[in-house]
């Protein structure tokens, strides 16, 4: 009757579309609009599909969508005549399009069947499991053909139904692509309706819709009991959802009789304990259990429908020995060792001794040994790690030695350790020879280790004859010094030596047991020349100059002259030139710094210089330096500390230009020229005659190296020796003249 109603309403409102329809056509001469109708149901069947859906199509060009009714009928109204094209569009199911031609102001009815997407699946929906308070595991498979692996699998649930119109969960896929599963929480108590699917690249299979139900009935978990020890133990649970209402008594069971105890059983079979509170987790500690016995123990809780437990657990009370562990042994001499070990438990019941046993006969001695073959060495204490320290140990000879812990169940054994008491030699280093002279030197050595028995002297030997020196060498060969103290490094230091000559040395200690050697080092005593430096010659003027040098080091022995050399004709002048080619200019004192002020030079004449310093071994001499005395290319003015350039070092040049024109600059034998600040070009104007090379009155524009905002200052002069300025971009070009700071 509502399909009969519903297709009388729709075929009152066509009557009245066509009346429209029609009255426009007389009155207005409009263009009458059409429809298309149909059913959709499944392919060879005559079952209806809801919500399939439907596009339609003119011309190639989407135009309206819709979907199936329950009844599986769908309906596009107001369209022009013409040609179009319906498509079915729905998830696991073919695409398929049907041609309908429409006409002015009548329906057209094009049914239609849908096929089912082959996706070469086929899934299954498993049964719901772990059912816990609000929270539920949701279970499914799939399998299928090929390459047809699904690349998404889950599950669809709902309290109606249909689950496809409720919540979707993905789940989590195996290695092998069969079995998934989801874990849901937050779910209210009742009836759920789930099915499963899987998706691949063709499209998604469904399984069949399955229920569950929610219930509401406290669940208790039992956790694995702990400090489980001879007589005693701790049982543990877990409250994971209280239930509506709440349990009324929680606790547990347990019994050696029966292995699913309940709270029902006799009292002499299973014993019950109530655990009060209302913590989540809760523990109870037990005592007066069978030793090596087996038990059963469950968590349970309290319900006004019953009594619901968890898994059951076993245990089994044994006595605990104590765990020990045998260390390495340590500080082995010739005759004694310290044997070490540690308690990693102590056992239940307690161990009451504990020590070392050791022995040269049995390789792993035990307290059962004859006092003759193993020997007893008993620790007080509670400390976790212990040693002890063994003396009259023989040299030479291997002992096994055992960590024990002794209680009233036993005695527990580390493994054992061998160890050899052996006389150690003195670790002993020949360190490289220092403070090299003409005839004498700095010897070097360094003790490592002491030995044992400990060293008794120590010190050097050395020879120019052997390669690796003793001290059993005869006196005439060998030099032997003797270093008390017992520093690690020690130091001799010896004169007396032979120039040139190529020494042997070597580092020893003398023990009880011999007598340890370091390494042989080779050195040759010699004179060290001087080393000087030929520095930049500064002050150049039309015909005079500074020249100036450094000593690096005064030699040995030490130098007793030093100066310069410069000529015009030699380009490596010595002290060994003739006097009318070569200068030489002796300097007194003993600055490591000296400097000499020549004139007569001749004006733009370029000139070669060195620095020079004699001892008794012979001359040493700097590196050339080159300079060409010219006009003076600076101005001083002393009282502001300033050295102002005589000429300009460009005409044009960005603010960045200059300040790496005056950086570069080596003017006058300086490297630290650069711009002048905005007070310094107010000096530089006030002596602008002095300095000369200005170009006054033409505005010309100097850069300094002020700026603001990111706008460096230009300036200008006049004749009245005052000064302009102004900012500008640093990209503008102006004239640069570079100054420098003086002392």
């Amino acid at each position: 009757m509502k399909r009969i109603g519903l297709y009388g309403v729709l075929y009152s409102i066509i009557l009245l579309s066509m009346g429209f329809v029609f009255n426009a056509c007389v009155d207005e001469k409009e263009e009458a609009l059409g429809s298309i109708y149909g059913v959709v149901t499944k392919e060879g069947t005559i079952e209806v599909m809801p919500a399939i859906g439907i596009e339609l199509y003119r011309d190639g060009s989407l135009l309206l969508k819709t979907v199936t009714f329950d009844d599986g009928h769908f309906e596009f109204t107001d369209l022009k005549a013409g040609n179009y094209r319906l498509k079915i569009v729905a998830d696991g199911w073919e695409e398929t399009e049907y041609s309908v031609i429409v006409e002015g102001g009548r329906q057209a009815r094009q049914d239609m069947q849908v096929k089912k997407v082959n996706t070469h699946m086929s899934v299954r929906t498993m049964n719901a499991t772990d059912q816990k308070g609000n929270t539920v595991t949701l279970n499914g498979y799939v399998s299928y053909d090929g390459s047809f692996r699904p690349v998404e699998a889950g599950f669809y649930y709902s309290a109606s139904s249909d689950p496809l119109s409720g919540t979707k969960v993905i789940g989590g896929l195996d290695s092998t692509f069969n079995s998934f599963s989801a874990t849901i929480n937050g779910l209210s108590f009742g009836n759920y309706y789930v099915m499963a699917y899987g998706k691949n690249s063709v499209g998604v299979t469904y399984g069949d819709v399955r229920t569950f139900t929610m219930t509401n009935f406290p669940v208790v978990e039992t956790k694995e009991p702990t400090n489980v020890l001879a007589n005693t133990a701790t049982l543990n649970g877990l409250i994971v959802s209280e239930g509506d209402p709440a349990y009324t008594e929680r606790g547990f069971v347990y019994s050696k009789s029966y292995s699913t105890p309940t709270v029902d059983d006799p009292e002499n079979a299973t014993n019950k304990v109530v655990v009060s509170g209302t913590n989540k987790e809760f523990s109870v500690n037990v005592s007066s259990l069978i030793e090596n016995s087996t038990y059963y123990v469950r968590a349970y809780a309290k319900h006004e429908k019953g009594t619901v437990y968890g898994a059951i657990l076993t245990f089994v009370p044994q006595a605990i020995l104590p765990q020990v562990t045998t260390l390495d042994v340590t500080n082995v001499m010739a005759e004694s060792a310290t044997l070490n070990g540690r308690i990693d438990a102590s056992g239940e019941p307690p161990y009451i001794e504990r020590g070392f046993i050791y022995s040269i006969s049995y390789k792993n001695p035990t307290l059962n040994d004859p006092a003759s073959a193993t020997f007893k060495k008993i620790v007080p204490g509670m400390d976790k790690e212990f040693s002890a320290n063994m003396d009259s140990l023989i040299t030479g000879t291997t002992y096994y030695v055992r960590a024990y812990a002794l209680s009233s169940k036993g005695v527990a054994y580390g493994d054992a350790v061998s160890f050899t008491p052996t006389a150690v030699m003195p670790v002993i280093r020949t360190l490289a020879v220092t403070n090299l002279l003409a005839e004498s030197v700095s010897l070097n050595g360094q003790i490592d280790a002491v030995g044992e028995p400990p060293y008794t002297e120590r010190g050097f030997i050395y020879t120019t004859s052997n390669v690796n020196p003793t001290i059993n060498d005869p006196s005439s060969v060998t030099q032997k010094i003797i270093v008390p103290g017992t520093d690690k490094k020690y130091s001799a230091n010896i004169s007396g030596l032979s120039t040139g000559t190529t020494y042997r040395v070597r580092a020893y200690a003398v023990t009880a047991k011999g007598v340890a050697y370091g390494d042989s080092v080779s050195f040759i005593p010699k004179a060290v020349m001087p080393v000087v430096a030929t520095l930049a010659v500064s002050n150049i003027l039309a015909e005079s100059a500074t020249l100036n040098g450094r000593i690096d080091n005064v030699g040995e022995p030490a130098y007793t002259e030093c100066g310069f050399v410069y000529s015009k004709s030699y380009e490596n002048p010595t002290i060994n030139d003739p006097e009318s080619a070569t200068m030489k200019v002796v300097v007194s004192g003993s600055e490591k710094e000296f400097s000499a002020n020549i004139n007569a030079l001749t004006t733009g004449k370029l000139y070669y210089v060195r620095a020079y310093a004699v001892s008794s071994k012979g001359v040493s001499y700097g590196t050339v330096v080159t300079f060409k005395p010219q006009s003076a290319q600076y101005v001083i003015l002393e009282d502001f500390h300033l050295m102002v350039m005589t000429e300009d070092l460009a005409k044009s040049a960005t603010w960045s230009q200059a300040k790496d024109l005056c950086k570069n600059s080596y003017v006058g034998g300086y490297k630290d020229w650069r711009l002048p600040t905005r007070t310094e070009a107010n000096v530089i104007a006030t002596y602008i005659d002095e300095i000369g090379g200005f170009d006054i009155g033409t505005y010309y524009y100097y850069w300094t190296s002020d700026a603001d905002y990111g706008y460096p200052y230009y300036c200008y002069f006049n004749n009245s020796k005052q000064k302009s300025e102004g900012r500008i971009s640093s990209d503008s070009t102006n004239r640069v003249r570079a100054v420098r700071t003086i002392p």
